[in-house]
């Protein structure tokens, strides 16, 4: 879903500066162009900035105004974290984690041509990298599992006061 939606805000960032020029502003070409060219621009200067304050690597972290430059990942899944998307130029594999506005660079690999080691070194970065919110999610689990009862003595009492 997240990904339905980055796309879809990228596609209409990338239409929206031609429908306000040329129909809202309704000017002539070259200024219609200037202010398409323009927005365009703007939507450089708030990446940049936007990978500036957030300590990111300006190649690998897009927000949704660049999705084109996002296509031809291939999505991949962890039972624990969700979907994740991976690229691969020559013969490395970067890893990124797709939100509704970003898709932000997690780490990348050199992938030697054997799957089953790919996907293992993926998912033990993943562990490193989102430890404390397995962690959480594990802590969670077991909270929820808990029956309430501080001793075995408790547990037996109640269930025989239950049983008469």
């Amino acid at each position: 879903m997240e990904r339905k939606v980055y796309i879809t805000l990228g596609v209409l960032s990338l239409i929206a500066p031609f429908i306000i020029s040329f129909f809202i502003f309704n000017e002539t070409k070259t200024s219609s162009l200037v202010i398409t060219f323009m927005s365009y621009l703007g939507y450089a200067i708030i990446n940049m900035l936007y990978n500036i304050f957030n300590g990111y690597d300006l190649d690998y972290n897009f927000l949704f105004f660049f999705w084109p430059l996002t296509l031809g990942r291939k999505k991949i899944y962890y039972s624990e974290l969700g979907y994740f998307y991976i690229s691969f130029k020559k013969d490395k594999v970067k890893v990124f984690k797709q939100t509704s506005f970003n898709s932000k660079f997690l780490f990348d690999l050199t992938y030697s041509g054997d799957n089953e080691h790919l996907s293992s070194r993926i998912k033990a970065n993943l562990d490193d990298i989102y430890k404390e919110n397995l962690r959480a999610k594990n802590i969670k689990n077991s909270f929820k599992k808990w029956d309430g009862y501080i001793d075995k003595k408790s547990k037996r009492d109640d269930k025989l006061n239950q049983l008469l």
